[in-house]
């Protein structure tokens, strides 16, 4: 029972402690541009991927989705292969990308936000397979 009661408290605690939390705007919202253009991998899921029937798909077409609502947004996807829409943001083809790593190469051109999600990395093989010693 105390374990539901803990449960039902933190919850209330992090809806009522959520806005407290959030990052303050520099801008107001009128000052944001109606339209944007972001570069998509084209083949990255389940994060990042377009197809012709489905357009932008993956985790961050569902976040920018949200974004876009809430802000009253209009995006125009524009899909490519990593590297092009890497070259598309270098040049100021796009305003922006869905879903990049922060690297040291691209701070040099991109600006980031917090990250909105945390990826875990593993290399999985079989016990006995003895080719793995080391990375």
């Amino acid at each position: 029972m105390s374990r539901y009661l803990f449960i039902a408290l933190l919850l209330v605690f992090c809806r009522l402690a959520a806005p407290t939390f959030a990052a303050q705007p520099t801008q107001s919202v009128e000052d944001y541009p109606r339209s944007i253009r972001v570069g998509v991998d084209a083949n990255w899921p389940p994060f990042d991927y377009y197809s012709p029937q489905g357009g932008h798909q993956g985790i961050s077409s569902d976040y920018l989705e949200l974004v876009a609502r809430d802000l009253g947004l209009d995006i125009e996807y524009v899909p490519g292969d990593w590297n092009d829409v890497l070259e598309m943001a270098k040049h100021g083809d796009i305003d922006m990308l869905a879903c990049a790593a922060r690297t040291e190469q691209r701070s040099a051109y991109l600006s980031f936000t917090q990250p909105y999600i945390y990826i875990d990395c593993a290399v999985f093989v079989r016990k006995s397979d003895d080719s793995m010693h080391r990375l």
